[in-house]
């Protein structure tokens, strides 16, 4: 049953009439004076950047924001070794190629990481408190290189 034929139903003819001609009006003015607006681009956040290496039993992950400070994740697994962080990162402002990780578990680890030509990803050094943190028997400096490998 169609919406005309409820308002009949429920209400007298003259009285329907009315409303339904008052709807209509009001629906065609609002029609009439709404106009579209153009949207602003919606921007979308910096993608995030995943970088690995596996060497014989090892793995190494790596995931963080390589263009903007953010959140990071650092996973090192190895039969030897299990030294898996998340923090913070910055960009160093005098090397736009170098970032900055501080671990959220201990604020004094720092992990520095260098981005390379070849969409790759070199630990450069770190601070003590990270040795202390994670042991001796496995460093975060000892890292090959990691590849890229999102996004691709």
């Amino acid at each position: 049953m169609g919406v005309l034929s409820l308002l009949a139903i429920s209400c007298s003819q003259s009285v329907c009439a009315k409303t339904h001609h008052a709807t209509a009006s009001k629906h065609s003015k609002e029609t009439a004076t709404k106009t579209e607006k153009p949207t602003a681009p919606v921007l979308s956040d910096p993608q995030i950047s995943i970088y690995s290496a596996h060497k014989e039993k090892n793995n190494y992950v790596i995931a963080l924001y390589t263009d903007r400070p953010g959140k990071a994740l650092i996973t090192y697994d190895s039969p030897t070794c299990q030294a898996n962080s998340y923090g913070d990162t910055v960009l160093n402002s005098k090397n736009k190629s170098e970032i900055i990780f501080t671990s959220t578990e201990d604020p004094l680890c720092k992990v520095t990481l260098q981005k390379t030509a070849n969409n790759q990803l070199k630990i450069t050094k770190e601070t003590s408190a990270c040795t202390a943190w994670h042991g001796d028997f496995c460093s975060f400096s000892s890292l090959s290189p990691l590849t890229r490998i999102y996004p691709q």
